[in-house]
């Protein structure tokens, strides 16, 4: 018999801790945190694009990639990182207008798409299209308000961070 033990994970509560800390914290600076994790993005790419350049003999190896493709594809990860790090207040503007962009498109799809619930069920249906008008009407207001589009975002990515860190709490405190 499997002998179980009630111990408590601290790798789990710390990272749940952090992940609740982050997320109040963009809640409580939505703008200046945006601009933060725009400048983020752009790190993120530079890293990429090092780690694409340095790590392109196994590229080839492992997917047959060839190396001059992933040598220019790294330089272009590099110089749009240090573009947005450098420029992250017009780099911001730029994601506000692609995700505005992108929330149009995405429910504009999903009207068109039909999940297998929404099959067997046409109220389910009929709410999912009417919240996906909602979303195109949203997304066009995000597109004419970058303001309140940068705000809406900061919330959403602080969301998530709450909620995983939500998650990570109850991972450690669960046997």
């Amino acid at each position: 018999m499997a002998q179980q033990t009630n111990r408590f994970k601290w790798p789990s509560f710390v990272m749940g801790a952090l992940f609740l800390i982050i997320g109040i914290v963009i809640f409580s600076f939505p703008l200046e945190n945006f601009y933060t994790i725009t400048w983020l993005i752009g790190l993120f790419s530079v890293i990429s694009g090092v780690l694409e350049i340095s790590f392109r003999r196994a590229g080839k190896k492992m997917m047959g990639i060839p190396n001059g493709w992933t040598i220019v594809l790294g330089v272009i990860n590099i110089i749009f990182g240090l573009v947005v790090m450098f420029n992250s207040a017009e780099s911001s503007v730029f994601l506000i207008y692609i995700f505005a962009i992108w929330f149009i498109i995405n429910n504009i799809v999903a009207i068109f798409t039909v999940t297998p619930i929404e099959k067997s069920n046409k109220g389910f249906h009929t709410i999912s299209i009417i919240l996906n008008i909602v979303g195109i009407f949203a997304g066009i207001v995000l597109l004419f308000n970058p303001l309140l589009a940068a705000v809406f975002i900061s919330f959403m990515i602080a969301f998530m961070f709450i909620l995983f860190g939500i998650f990570y709490v109850i991972d450690a405190l669960a046997s």
